[in-house]
């Protein structure tokens, strides 16, 4: 589930959120929704869907790309949710390995 959050997230960063609606497919926002959800953060499938029925319009995705920011946590927060999450939940994160 990290990694679906950060695949999207940490292209978003360096090349901004027109570039990434404009080249990833609507299964890697909807992925990285279902991360954050996991992971306790808001349902971001909504503002997803916009972005993506407005991939042609350069202008409005520039316009959401401060919104994008606020409402994707800073990684700090995440940090803390996958580690609360690991708490309560360590089954889910076991590797097999044991």
């Amino acid at each position: 589930m990290l990694a679906r959050v950060q695949h999207l997230h940490n292209n978003v960063i360096p090349e901004g959120l027109a570039w990434a609606v404009e080249t990833f497919e609507e299964a890697t926002f909807r992925r990285a929704a279902e991360g954050l959800r996991y992971f306790g953060f808001s349902d971001l499938d909504p503002f997803f869907t916009e972005l993506l029925a407005n991939r042609d319009d350069q202008e409005y995705l520039n316009s959401r790309e401060d919104e994008y920011f606020e409402l994707f946590p800073e990684d700090g927060e995440l940090e803390e949710a996958l580690f609360a999450r690991l708490s309560a939940f360590p089954d889910e994160f076991d590797d097999g390995e044991s």
